[in-house]
């Protein structure tokens, strides 16, 4: 009985140790906590020129499509890690990726007073 008991209190010691341990603080901050959230520069407008609409095969039939992109803004105004939240098939997902790593650029964004990193989602449309 004295070893089990023992026993069990080294398995809590451990677990407490563990639990006890300092947690770092994120290193970007999500996209509805920003005291002032990223500026695309130039605008959505500006941006949608240069998507290379024939690149999308997927939409053959004329219609408008969205791609939708997430990302992180980083302190400086750079997208990172972007990824496909919401996409059509690979060649409208692939022009997405790259209009938003080569041509998309932010304001960064600011929370109380220090400029953050940010995540965010655009939509990329195709006509």
């Amino acid at each position: 009985m004295v070893r089990v008991f023992l026993l069990l209190s080294i398995f809590v010691g451990v677990g407490a140790c563990r639990i006890s341990q300092p947690i770092a603080p994120p290193s970007t901050v999500d996209e509805s906590s920003g005291d002032q959230m990223p500026q695309l520069i130039g605008g959505i407008a500006g941006l949608q020129q240069h998507v290379n609409h024939r690149a999308c095969r997927e939409n053959d039939t004329g219609e408008r499509v969205r791609v939708t992109v997430s990302f992180t803004v980083d302190e400086n105004g750079n997208v990172v890690d972007p990824s496909i939240r919401q996409g059509l098939g690979p060649s409208c997902n692939a022009e997405a990726i790259r209009v938003m790593t080569e041509h998309a650029r932010f304001t960064p964004g600011r929370q109380d007073g220090q400029v953050v990193a940010v995540k965010m989602s655009l939509q990329i449309v195709f006509r």
